[in-house]
């Protein structure tokens, strides 16, 4: 039997990882073997983006567009794919929606869906939704006040309202995840529960 492929969005300082952490912990009490992954990945390319996201090597956005796809590819086929088919579920941070609410702002987003038509789609896409200045705040504390490329608050503000569109187009569940944490985990957890 097929894993789940599950997937948590939303701007920086959303408590994307989080929640993550905690849906697949949750997964795992209910007796399902869960695969725990985010994006960027830890790999070569992955950890070229990192480089990228914090200022350390300067990327065109297009370059920077191509450089999540080829490395989402990667992710896909060596990883998520093969978990699925072995009846694993896999927690995802960020995938699909990331590229086209970060991307779309500098790049077309037409072209952001072509370069990533050869990787399988969620079967849930959770948004956690936030106001900006929260997420900024929480990332200031994370970080010790260093914020990286797109933790601005007007950039931040135009990529929520992009989630926000994309989510309703997509038929994503979407979460306010300015409530205490256990509350948060809570509607994750009732989501996630549905597709069971």
């Amino acid at each position: 039997m097929r894993g789940l492929f599950i997937v948590l969005e939303g701007i920086d300082g959303a408590g994307v990882s989080t929640q993550a952490r905690i849906a697949a912990e949750w997964l795992e009490r209910a007796g399902r073997v869960v695969v725990k992954t985010a994006e960027p990945t830890e790999g070569p390319i992955g950890s070229l983006i990192r480089q990228a996201l914090r200022g350390e090597v300067k990327v065109g956005m297009r370059a920077l567009a191509l450089l999540f796809a080829a490395d989402r590819v990667e992710h896909y086929y060596k990883l998520i794919l093969p978990s699925l088919e072995a009846g694993r579920d896999v927690v995802c941070e960020r995938y699909l929606l990331s590229s086209y609410a970060y991307q779309s702002l500098h790049v077309d987003i037409n072209w952001i869906r072509a370069i990533n038509s050869q990787v399988g789609r969620p079967d849930l896409t959770i948004l956690l939704d936030i106001d900006p200045r929260i997420a900024i705040e929480r990332k200031l504390r994370q970080q010790r006040g260093r914020l990286e490329l797109f933790e601005k608050l007007d950039v931040l503000s135009q990529v929520r309202a992009r989630y926000l569109e994309l989510a309703r187009e997509e038929g994503c569940i979407i979460v306010d995840s300015s409530p205490p944490i256990e509350a948060v985990s809570r509607e994750i957890v009732k989501a996630i529960a549905s597709i069971l």
